[in-house]
């Protein structure tokens, strides 16, 4: 006979509680509506095959959350590989949308972490209040992202274009006066500049006359 809060088998007496998150591949967000219920039950079939106990299970819509207690003998691993190895062909079959999105439904990585005392019901809490904590993160967000966000106002676009008259004469906008000579003797007229392209215009002396 075990003590209270510990489980045996033939050989060993154990309290091993795991907090375990995996993601569908790419992260895609499948794990919505007929496709998590299913998935759930598939898990926990999974569990009762191997005689895991789920304390807290929580599906969003691009990972899973398990507080899981099982046999050391067995191991979390290979839990978790059965649970996957299980759960993505049968998926896969009852829904053709997933293998048209995804070769398979998991990915290898996992995380896991072991859990205990009182520390096991802060986890468990925290599993079962995912959906809660995600609407408060994104309402947070966007009380924070207010006083940000500016109203639009509307351009004045008698300011962008040109007068209707330039428009009709197709007038070009005016040019800047021509530069006068830096010389102050008004004797020294300034020649006209050169059209050439490609060369350098020298100082404005080059082109006066005495």
């Amino acid at each position: 006979m075990a003590l209270e809060g510990y489980k045996s088998n033939h050989h060993v007496v154990y309290s091993s509680k795991y907090h375990v998150v995996f993601t569908p591949k790419y992260r895609r967000r499948v794990l919505v509506g007929d496709v998590a219920t299913r998935c759930e039950a598939v898990i926990r079939q999974v569990a009762d095959k191997y005689d895991a106990e789920i304390i807290a299970l929580e599906l969003m819509s691009d990972h899973v959350h398990v507080l899981v207690e099982v046999d050391p003998q067995f191991g979390i691993h290979r839990l978790v590989k059965n649970r996957k190895g299980v759960s993505s062909p049968r998926l896969g079959q009852e829904f053709k949308t997933l293998k048209s999105r995804l070769p398979t439904l998991w990915t290898n990585r996992y995380f896991v972490s072991t859990v205990g005392g009182a520390r096991l019901a802060v986890i468990k809490q925290y599993v079962e209040n995912q959906e809660k904590r995600l609407s408060t993160v994104c309402t947070r967000i966007a009380n924070d992202a207010k006083p940000y966000l500016r109203p639009s106002t509307p351009v004045d676009i008698s300011t962008t274009t040109r007068s209707k008259s330039a428009e009709t004469h197709g007038r070009r906008p005016e040019r800047p006066s021509p530069l006068r000579c830096s010389r102050r003797n008004s004797q020294h007229a300034r020649k006209p500049m050169p059209r050439c392209v490609g060369y350098t215009v020298k100082c404005c002396k080059t082109f006066c006359t005495e």
